[in-house]
């Protein structure tokens, strides 16, 4: 059973699948956060900032829903998109986890966003998918990530060397996890 095209409601808009997000409101919000994102994400070719690209995400988001791969989902608000959150390599089995990845509109840091929509997204994780685990990393220098992990109650579980490729670099990352309280014994 594919998972269920879940939308929340938060104070600054609405949560919505990714794939159900108008193209241009994703491409749009890429854009405006291009020189932001670009120092915490892969590196971009151009064709990254097209429609045709964001076209083929939606639908990459709708087949990764479909056989529960990934969960992906967008906040917009007057058909802005000002936030994205990824629920990515989404195990089950003996392992029941997921890793979290998620972007700020630049304009929203500092307001709360964030926090609030990560926790309608773990809620759903831990309460609706069952899910043990959520992982979620991040450069030791992004201190806002950091602050945002450790209010939803992540906690800090080691430190990998060269663990990703961003923007053009092997970077070191801080790795977090959060486990289902309900899942312990």
């Amino acid at each position: 059973m594919a998972f269920v095209r879940k939308t929340f409601a938060v104070e600054w808009g609405e949560l919505i699948p990714l794939e159900l997000a108008p193209t241009d409101a994703l491409l749009k919000f890429q854009l405006r956060n291009r020189q932001r994102f670009a120092p915490y994400s892969p590196w971009r070719s151009e064709e990254f900032f097209t429609m045709r690209h964001w076209a083929a995400q939606k639908r990459k988001s709708s087949r990764d829903r479909k056989t529960e791969l990934a969960l992906r989902w967008v906040l917009l608000q007057d058909e802005i998109v000002l936030a994205q959150i990824n629920m990515d390599q989404i195990f089950r089995g003996v392992f029941q986890s997921a890793v979290l990845g998620y972007a700020l509109d630049e304009s929203m840091e500092g307001r709360g966003v964030m926090t609030a929509c990560l926790r309608e997204v773990i809620h759903y994780a831990f309460e609706t998918l069952n899910l043990h685990r959520i992982s979620a990393h991040h450069v030791p220098e992004n201190q806002r990530s950091e602050a945002v992990l450790a209010r939803l109650g992540f906690e800090k579980e080691g430190f990998a060397k060269s663990y990703l490729r961003l923007n053009g670099a092997w970077r070191d990352h801080v790795l977090n996890s959060f486990i289902n309280p309900k899942t312990i014994r």
